[in-house]
């Protein structure tokens, strides 16, 4: 049975609709130990059978750091990192954030750091493909 869990940033400019078979405990939550995760204090989870959606309706930062493979989703009226992407061979995947579902205490109940350093960049990009929820980013047009 699939599960919808609804998140958003905290003014709700970036929503994301994360659907899965698998419970909160079955999914976790990843302690990232990176620069920008620690200062975020961010957990994220995927389900590479699942899927999210990811709409926007306001203004973005995309943040690119590191080896350059990702994007960091923050909402640029409230700041919340909300999803982080990643195209590989034209296909978009995600992690999400946990801190963005309304049900965020039931996935950082398991929650476990994580430590990418090290990991090249083709392992890396292997890895995403492998774990990470295959995702679509719908953008609202932004007009003057």
């Amino acid at each position: 049975m699939i599960v919808d869990y609804a998140g958003s940033c905290h003014c709700g400019a970036v929503r994301i609709a994360f659907h899965s078979d698998k419970q909160p405990e079955d999914l976790g939550a990843r302690t990232c130990q990176c620069g920008f995760c620690t200062k975020h204090n961010a957990s994220w989870t995927s389900d590479p059978d699942g899927s999210v959606d990811i709409a926007i309706s306001g203004s973005v930062s995309r943040y690119r750091f590191g080896t350059g493979t990702a994007d960091a989703i923050i909402c640029a009226n409230c700041g919340v990192a909300t999803a982080v992407t990643c195209e590989i061979d034209g296909a978009l995947y995600a992690v999400i954030r946990v801190d963005a579902f309304e049900s965020s205490s039931e996935f950082l109940a398991h929650a476990a750091p994580i430590d990418f350093d090290g990991e090249d960049v083709s392992n890396r990009l292997k890895r995403r493909a492998d774990s990470w929820t295959s995702a679509t980013l719908e953008e609202a047009t932004q007009h003057a």
